[in-house]
């Protein structure tokens, strides 16, 4: 979780009868939050479902980017979140997405987006609109990335169903 001023926002996936999306916003004063199981008081607690323009209820992985933005990896497409509304990129309207399966995402040091997808391969999404994607026709060493890591030096690790590549200076190892 990235701090934005005096904002820090979570979003949590709990579990009961159906998934549910929360997000919390509170107030922060230099400290962490708390440890306890119980909300205290000054925390708002907002709830945010496929009612709400989620592609779908289950959440694999989320991040949020130094722009503020919150990213979502559904089984139903890249979820941005804005504070107010969802916007969904999938197959349909994000072309180089083969898959609306996404697995991971990560947001590198030089802020580009890494959607890992199960079937599809690695798009990345970079800043300047120069998006690429990576599958196995590429190097990559399946087609099936499910995490990702980016270390000390920039490299950012893509763990596949088939093995283990890393990504360095514009180069799929």
């Amino acid at each position: 979780m990235r701090l934005c001023g005096m904002m820090f926002g979570a979003l949590l996936l709990v579990g009961g009868g159906m998934p549910a999306l929360l997000f919390m916003q509170f107030v922060m004063y230099g400290s962490p939050p708390p440890a306890s199981d119980k909300i205290p008081g000054n925390y708002h607690l907002t709830s945010w479902t496929t009612d709400n323009g989620l592609p779908q209820n289950s959440v694999n992985k989320i991040i949020q980017t130094r722009d503020g933005y919150i990213w979502l990896a559904t089984n139903d497409g890249l979820v941005r979140f804005d504070g107010v509304k969802f916007t969904v990129f999938n197959s349909q309207n994000f072309p180089l997405l083969k898959t609306s399966r996404i697995q991971d995402i990560i947001e590198s040091r030089e802020g580009s987006l890494w959607i890992g997808t199960e079937g599809g391969g690695v798009v990345v999404k970079r800043k300047n609109g120069q998006n690429t994607a990576y599958t196995t026709a590429q190097g990559l060493a399946g087609d099936l990335a499910g995490n990702f890591c980016e270390d000390s030096k920039g490299r950012i690790w893509i763990c596949t169903d088939k093995g283990l590549n890393y990504f360095k200076g514009g180069r799929l190892y």
